[in-house]
């Protein structure tokens, strides 16, 4: 009976552990989700600014604009791909 006390004991101590390992590595997957989103957002948030240029200045430089703001919208579509990868 003892050596199942000690063997159930064990396993438990064994969980915790782990348990404590993988709850580290939540955190830390939070905040590397976090950062990837504050970095998509600011280019987000780039994106709605040249879109509002676009619509000022439709004749002189959309061209440049749209090519600007296609990059952007690739690199933002990149990140929300990466993010979703932590889900």
């Amino acid at each position: 009976m003892a050596d199942l006390l000690e063997g159930i004991q064990k396993e438990i101590e064994s969980l915790k552990q782990v348990r404590d390992e993988l709850r580290v590595k939540a955190d830390l997957a939070k905040m590397e989700t976090r950062d990837q989103w504050e970095v998509i957002e600011k280019k987000w948030q780039s994106v709605e600014g040249q879109l509002k240029e676009i619509n000022k200045e439709a004749k002189s430089s959309a061209s440049d604009i749209s090519d600007a703001v296609s990059l952007v919208l690739g690199e933002i579509k990149e990140g929300y791909t990466k993010i979703k990868t932590h889900f």
